[in-house]
């Protein structure tokens, strides 16, 4: 393994005893099936998640520019699906190459404390300041799911089942799930092939196409 496991379970359940229960932290590998990242994870009722899960969406969308993502992971606000507000922090850890191999998240609930902040400002009269958010990012329990939720938000944006696309569209679409990071997913293209109605060969052409190959 590229990290001293028990030392990060020891350390990350000590940082969980310290900052409370409505702090998630959690570590993943991503060395193997990216189906099932987490192998550690401290208070994972933050965002329903246990061991064996996948990445969130967020990871996806975020890792095809390492460098940028250490920047956007430092510190950035995400809301679930609930509406609860959480402040998270993500740092990857790579090896010589760039590469990620794991991550250590902290992701901090602080709902309630926006609330309560909310009303002070409300009783002292001062204007509130809204916090940054990069949108609702999904805490999932599989990659499978995602997949087909992205295939069928295709379809309420093109207005159309992915067999009725024409070529143009089909392109398109195949374009936004690359930008999404979906065929990073364990036999994504399978699906997406019956999604679309094609074969692999046609999809990995579009694929190249879209990438300038």
């Amino acid at each position: 393994m590229f990290f001293d496991l028990e030392f990060m379970k020891e350390f990350t359940g000590n940082i969980g005893n310290l900052m409370g229960s409505n702090c998630e932290i959690l570590i993943h590998d991503f060395e193997g099936d990216l189906d099932h990242t987490i192998i550690h994870i401290v208070n994972g009722h933050v965002s329903g998640r246990e061991v064996g899960d996948p990445p969130s969406t967020l990871y996806f969308e975020t890792i095809k520019d390492v460098e940028k993502s250490k920047l956007e992971l430092k510190d950035y606000y995400s809301t679930t699906d609930d509406g609860r507000i959480l402040r998270c922090t993500t740092t990857l850890l790579c090896d010589r190459s760039g590469r990620p191999r794991a991550a250590v998240c902290v992701n901090m609930d602080i709902t309630d404390i926006i609330k309560t902040a909310d009303l002070m400002k409300e009783k002292i009269g001062a204007s509130y300041e809204g916090h940054h958010s990069i949108g609702t990012e999904k805490y999932i329990t599989n990659v499978n799911t995602m997949l087909d939720n992205a295939l069928a938000e295709l379809e309420i944006s093109f207005g159309k089942p992915g067999s009725e696309m024409n070529k143009e569209e089909r392109s398109e679409a195949i374009a936004r799930l690359d930008e999404y990071g979906m065929f990073a997913i364990s036999k994504a293209h399978v699906k997406v092939c019956e999604f679309f109605g094609i074969s692999k060969f046609t999809l990995y052409n579009h694929l190249d196409s879209i990438r300038g190959k």
